[in-house]
């Protein structure tokens, strides 16, 4: 079986990667250093290009992915928004929306972030010219 992923260039050094189930991540930068913003968490890659010289860190990996199958998880239970992350995705939700797509977050926050976002990229198209 042939694996699909498929990403879409929105600019210079950002990526929206596709795979079968709707968004997976987005990646930002280029040769040398790139962020990728997943569900999984945010990992970083920093190379030396034509060395073969490479460095991967993953931070807010989901605690939830890594747990034993003997713990139980309360599947009530839902993660709040902090107000580091609500300052984030006001500023930039570019960047800091991605982050609700881990596991633990209200659909209501994804959509709210999203539409967000949606909002400005339509008005920095739609902008009038003088």
């Amino acid at each position: 079986m042939f694996k699909k992923k498929r990403s879409i260039k929105l600019g210079k050094g950002v990526k929206l990667n596709l795979g079968k189930k709707g968004i997976t991540s987005l990646s930002v930068g280029g040769k040398g250093l790139t962020a990728n913003f997943g569900s999984k968490g945010v990992k970083t890659t920093a190379n030396i290009r034509g060395s073969g010289v490479s460095q991967s860190a993953t931070f807010f990996e989901d605690k939830k992915q890594q747990a034993p199958t003997s713990q139980k998880n309360d599947d009530n239970s839902q993660r709040s928004v902090g107000i580091l992350l609500s300052i984030g995705i006001l500023i930039l939700p570019y960047i800091f929306a991605w982050l609700l797509l881990r596991s633990g977050y209200s659909t209501y926050s994804r959509v709210i972030s999203f539409a967000w976002m949606a909002f400005l990229i339509y008005s920095m198209f739609t902008g009038t010219n003088t």
